[in-house]
């Protein structure tokens, strides 16, 4: 009897160990490199002394993208008027009014200017699908993200500073920033779904440690 209820005990504490894993946190780790931003050891970003490639830039939106249906999915919401397509380092997002595909990477062949317009329309839909996803996180975990999600593309800083997301026509310093902001928003919005899930949890604690007879 003694080794059942040990058994016992060790399988709740494991099931609540498990339970208060925040597996999108292990699956999309989100840090910094200076001032760029990072997922899952990619760089989302460039500046003028770093000008990381763009196969790896990328392939961060590819993770961005995946991060982001995987939040939908846990928040049980739809995205309303764009749906992200993640595919590795050619991930779309599909603006549905007029059912087109926007390239959530960026190509440096002879249609530079072509692809530079699409990749900006693309980047706009996705935060606009992160803030449907960052209001509902607010409203319902009592927090405020630390950026504010603006339209068109930006975000605003607490001074009050704006950053657009639009790679065409912007400095690759005001554009890594918004980049950055934008991981940091993810990441709070991890955190606040894990929180969210343990309070949903089941209490581990309140389960009888003996076996009746």
């Amino acid at each position: 009897m003694q080794c059942l209820e040990s058994r016992l005990s060790y399988a709740r504490n494991h099931l609540h160990r498990l339970q208060r894993t925040n597996v999108l946190n292990i699956a999309f780790p989100i840090w910094y490199d200076g001032h760029i931003g990072v997922i899952n050891g990619l760089h989302l970003g460039r500046l003028p002394n770093r000008p990381v490639g763009w196969e790896e830039i990328n392939a961060a939106w590819g993770q961005c993208a995946l991060l982001l249906q995987c939040i939908g999915k846990k928040l049980n919401h739809t995205f309303q008027n764009h749906r992200i397509v993640p595919m590795g380092s050619q991930s779309k997002v599909v603006q549905l009014s007029i059912s087109k595909e926007f390239p959530l990477y960026y190509t440096t062949g002879g249609m530079r200017l072509l692809s530079a317009g699409k990749f900006d329309t693309a980047m706009i839909n996705f935060l606009d699908c992160l803030n449907q996803a960052q209001q509902i996180i607010e409203h319902t975990s009592n927090i405020q993200l630390p950026f504010r999600i603006k339209d068109k593309g930006k975000l605003q800083d607490p001074d009050g500073q704006i950053y657009s997301i639009k790679w065409n026509g912007n400095s690759e310093e005001n554009w890594t920033k918004a980049l950055k902001m934008m991981l940091i928003n993810m990441k709070w919005i991890i955190a606040a779904l894990s929180t969210k899930k343990n309070k949903k949890a089941i209490n581990i604690q309140s389960t009888p440690s003996t076996i009746d007879k």
